[in-house]
């Protein structure tokens, strides 16, 4: 490869004779010998396409929930880094069938300690109770908000409970949406500091059957 450093052509990019210019962040050009392309649709190459665009699927239902969930990560780059690496890390399978692995989609990541033991039972007329163990240790909040969250990845739909439940209360009752009776959705539990600003890593509790 060569460096070219021009006042007559300025910035070179592009396909020359053998050559291919290039500008790099630093705003030098570069030249390097021309090669052509290997084939573009190799298996690997047609896998992992598919493998990026399943993830990308499976993103865009679940990006506004990550902006509830991730609220650690401030810029929008660092949430989207966040979140397409949470639902990288839980694809499963080979293409081209590839699925998402829901007991390994972390869909909330912080510095505040989890729950302890969860247990979660589905009620009558609509309603899922959610017990925890409130044995508190060292640096844990009482007043920790609980959230849970539930995720039907047949209809793309989520739903996070949005009442004042705090780490001491040790249990909780949701009342789920009527149109989502009879579904399995999958379900987890996190923690949120009290200011809002930080809460701890999701916990994946079960797939339920409303």
């Amino acid at each position: 490869m060569s460096k070219v450093n021009s006042f007559a052509y300025g910035e070179v990019s592009g396909k020359f004779g053998n050559t291919v210019g290039a500008v790099d962040k630093k705003g030098r050009t570069t030249m390097r010998e021309y090669r052509a392309p290997g084939d573009p649709k190799t298996e690997s190459q047609v896998s992992q396409r598919t493998k990026f665009g399943f993830i990308n699927t499976e993103l865009s239902f679940m990006q506004r929930m990550f902006k509830t969930t991730y609220v650690s990560y401030i810029t929008k780059e660092d949430l989207r880094k966040a979140s397409w690496m949470a639902v990288k890390n839980s694809v499963t399978g080979t293409y081209p069938d590839f699925t998402i692995d829901y007991t390994r989609l972390v869909i909330a990541k912080g510095s505040l300690p989890r729950l302890g033991q969860v247990s979660v039972t589905v009620g009558a007329n609509g309603t899922i109770d959610m017990t925890w163990d409130t044995t508190l240790f060292l640096g844990v909040d009482p007043t920790d908000k609980v959230k849970i969250v539930f995720n039907d990845p047949d209809m793309k739909s989520w739903f996070i409970s949005d009442d004042n439940t705090i780490r001491s209360d040790g249990s909780m009752t949701v009342t789920i949406p009527q149109s989502w009776s009879g579904l399995k959705v999958h379900c987890w539990v996190y923690a949120v500091s009290s200011t809002g600003k930080t809460t701890s890593m999701s916990q994946y509790v079960s797939e339920l059957q409303l």
